[in-house]
């Protein structure tokens, strides 16, 4: 599908925002957690639980969420009540945090607050014996420029999948479009 006022152009082919990329995997994963979970173990060298029940969900605002849900919670930070997630994968015993990003890289801020999210929801959900992994989608160009000519520091500690990764498991042309925006 084109459309004449983009150039004979689908949406898909103009648009750099990583949410409307993640909406497409989210959708797509829906029913599929559990494959998902098996694969991010095979290639991450991981183990999630993939055995267990799984829910995804999409641009999670979990700290708003859960303090709405359980008001008696000790309040975090106010800019935390805003914060949100792309993908949240979510089971008994661990919380996956996707962080995405399309044409644009990832800031040391980004990366920072991430690696916070870990403390904060450790500390949040302390009764509970639950794992928080964070975990990064991007494209693989961004994280050959970032090891050639970046801070190969900047991801220290953090798996990685690429967007080019999804498309070699999946087939699905929409990640692979993802995997081609980033241009720097």
């Amino acid at each position: 599908m084109s459309f004449s006022y983009l150039k004979d152009k689908p949406w898909s082919q103009i648009t750099r925002e990583e949410r409307y990329f993640c909406s497409h995997l989210y959708h797509f994963l829906i029913g599929k957690e559990k494959e998902f979970i098996s694969w991010l173990n095979e290639i991450l060298k991981t183990q999630f639980l993939d055995d267990q029940e799984w829910e995804i969900s999409y641009e999670v605002c979990f700290y708003r969420d859960f303090y709405k849900e359980f008001p008696n919670t000790e309040k975090p930070l106010k800019n935390l009540r805003k914060r949100t997630f792309d993908l949240v994968l979510f089971s008994e015993s661990d919380i996956i945090i996707i962080e995405a990003k399309v044409q644009q890289p990832f800031k040391k801020e980004q990366i920072k607050e991430l690696k916070n999210d870990v403390k904060n929801l450790l500390k949040l959900l302390e009764a509970h014996d639950v794992n928080i992994a964070p975990l990064l989608l991007c494209s693989q160009k961004y994280l050959n420029n970032l090891k050639k000519y970046g801070d190969s520091q900047l991801l220290k500690g953090l798996k990685t999948i690429t967007w080019n990764d999804l498309f070699v498991k999946y087939d699905k042309e929409i990640f692979s479009v993802a995997e081609d925006k980033y241009k720097k």
